[in-house]
């Protein structure tokens, strides 16, 4: 804000608008073109990785608030570029893979897709470089498979230079698992046609554990903490956690009409099905509903303007 201020010779929040905004966010997209920009960093990468990324995060935020006070028209979206190249693939492996991916969008979250994705670009990278006569999935084989299970279970990766973890690698096979059990089952061409190529026999098993419970003195500290927490929907969201148990993004997206009570007159929360694709209902503690109830009329009677959502 300070920056769009001094810029524009504001006198007045209110005369912010949508357009300041987007100045900003193209002088950022512009600024390794700048003659003087070498003296500030050694490269447009590191530029673009670190402050650009925190500079578009508070304006994106900016952007929010002005939304809600009725400032800017268009609900605000943040694009970020592309954490993946498009996938390149031998012609007729590309349009197996894209065909499937297609499909999936049509029932799995965006995330779940990208993990898909993943697998499959995963798989085609190794037969690429260990295996590069195969230009078609109907070549591949559960020997091959074997051996990018065990490539990834021992290859370092370049972000961290160690080998996949465990919960990592389930994905992937289990990613790779699914493609080749829908296609066989959809009968797509150019694929084995084996429904059991891998399984779930075939990712390593992960490690159960027993949840850790917070110490009495540590959870006592923790509530002392919570309970002088000024804004009431940081203190109502972890009031909610804490005696819920429920997702981060479940306690986002609480609905209005979430919380009512039991016969008995036991508050009672409703969470939306998201991830599990099931609406569940819990027990709520008397503190968290009291905190709960306090955002909810907060937001209720609030003059800003909402966001859009769907389920």
């Amino acid at each position: 804000m300070a920056r769009i201020v001094l810029r524009n010779g504001l006198t007045d929040v209110a005369d912010i608008t949508g357009g300041h905004v987007a100045e900003v966010l193209e002088a950022i997209r512009l600024f390794p073109e700048d003659p003087e920009f070498a003296s500030f960093y050694p490269s447009a990468q590191q530029f673009y990785e670190g402050p650009a990324k925190s500079w578009i995060t508070h304006l994106h935020q900016l952007e929010v608030v002005l939304f809600h006070r009725g400032q800017v028209a268009k609900q605000p979206r943040k694009l970020m570029p592309s954490w993946k190249p498009p996938l390149t693939l031998p012609p007729r492996m590309l349009a197996v893979a894209q065909k499937w991916l297609a499909a999936r969008k049509l029932t799995d979250a965006p995330s779940t897709v990208d993990k898909l994705e993943l697998a499959v670009r995963t798989l085609c990278r190794w037969l690429e470089a260990n295996h590069s006569g195969i230009t078609t999935f109907a070549d591949v084989t559960r020997d091959h498979c074997l051996g990018w299970i065990g490539h990834i279970a021992e290859a370092p990766t370049e972000k961290t230079g160690k080998p996949l973890g465990v919960m990592s690698r389930i994905q992937r096979i289990s990613g790779l698992s699914q493609f080749f059990r829908d296609t066989a089952l959809w009968q797509y061409p150019d694929v084995p046609g084996h429904h059991t190529l891998i399984g779930a026999g075939d990712a390593p098993k992960f490690p159960l554990k027993v949840p850790r419970f917070i110490p009495d003195d540590e959870l006592d500290q923790l509530m002392l903490a919570i309970d002088a927490i000024v804004c009431p929907f940081q203190r109502a969201a972890l009031l909610v956690a804490r005696w819920s148990g429920a997702r981060r993004t479940e306690i986002q997206r609480l609905p209005m009409d979430c919380l009512d009570r039991y016969p008995d007159g036991t508050a009672r929360l409703r969470l939306s099905g998201r991830k599990t694709y099931k609406e569940r209902v819990v027990p709520l503690h008397e503190d968290a509903a009291t905190a709960l109830q306090q955002a909810i009329d907060l937001r209720r009677n609030a003059p800003g303007r909402r966001f859009a959502t769907c389920s």
